[in-house]
């Protein structure tokens, strides 16, 4: 039998509502809808032998009161995918032309800071100055490394990803974006690869999964939402909107949960991921009250 997890219960009949441990997002206007506190309520529920992870990246969020506190974890994966990532990450916007420089850049690189050198060396190629799409490229992917490696190499990270039963927040605050994104996504990887039975709650997923770019985040959930069920391996994405988390992530969650939404195509797309023939109007998810949601799961809503 499929493990499951309490959520809460239907408005007007009181009946218990429980869904199945599965990929997940949770949406809904923030402040208004609930979502975080929602997550945290199923997190304190979760069928035993479970853990969790939340990541934890702007101050004032829900403090998971009770949580064990995981160190930042990092270890870099250097191939030349992940360092697009990072790069698409760092500008919020999609590679164009750039990714040979980047493979090259990356050609027997074990480390960031391999990669960095790549880059200096082909600046200074032969002792000759570069110009045009060369000395472009090359210039804005040093900017970039010059930025993000002090952050990175200043920081006292854990060697090893050390999770306790229950609920485990890892605090990021402290870290710019760019820092925070590399952080979860070394998380993600050793989950995914050394874990069974966890729950990785991703917040503000349309920013760390974005669909119309790149980031090291993404890269990693695409691994686990494809082959982390078998080892009861899930992701959790918290998102204000559903329309800017990548779909290619989205497309194997099969547990949704869609709070109030007031702007009319974000409604509309929820209602889309409704499997029922009557389905509520459009006015009903403008008019959810906090701690309110439509929830699909299986063949249900």
């Amino acid at each position: 039998m499929t493990d499951r997890v309490h959520l809460g219960f239907e408005v007007g009949t009181g009946q218990e509502v429980s869904v199945p441990m599965h990929h997940a997002i949770v949406s809904g206007v923030t402040g208004l809808s609930g979502k975080t506190t929602a997550i945290s309520a199923m997190l304190s529920r979760l069928p035993d032998g479970y853990r969790s992870l939340v990541f934890s990246t702007k101050r004032g969020e829900i403090s998971f009161e009770g949580a064990h506190e995981a160190q930042p974890f990092y270890k870099a994966t250097v191939d030349w995918e992940y360092v697009s990532g990072v790069l698409e990450a760092a500008r919020k916007e999609k590679l164009k032309f750039e990714r040979s420089w980047i493979i090259k850049a990356s050609r027997g690189a074990t480390s960031l800071r391999d990669v960095y050198q790549n880059i200096v060396t082909a600046l200074e190629s032969e002792g000759k100055p570069l110009r045009g799409l060369d000395e472009s490229v090359w210039t804005v992917l040093r900017a970039y490394f010059e930025k993000v490696l002090p952050e990175l190499e200043s920081q006292p990270w854990a060697s090893t990803l050390d999770l306790v039963q229950g609920v485990n927040v890892m605090r990021l605050e402290h870290l710019s974006e760019e820092v925070q994104g590399l952080v979860i996504a070394a998380s993600l990887e050793e989950a995914h690869r050394a874990m069974s039975h966890v729950i990785l709650v991703i917040p503000e997923a349309w920013a760390y999964v974005p669909q119309q770019r790149g980031s090291p985040v993404k890269w990693a959930a695409q691994h686990i939402i494809r082959q982390g069920r078998a080892r009861g391996v899930f992701l959790w994405l918290d998102s204000q909107d559903v329309t800017s988390v990548a779909k290619d992530v989205l497309k194997s969650v099969d547990l949704w949960i869609l709070g109030r939404q007031r702007e009319v195509n974000e409604v509309r797309r929820i209602l889309d991921q409704i499997p029922a023939t009557q389905k509520p109007r459009p006015s009903d998810v403008m008019t959810l009250g906090v701690g309110q949601f439509y929830v699909a799961a299986e063949d249900w809503c």
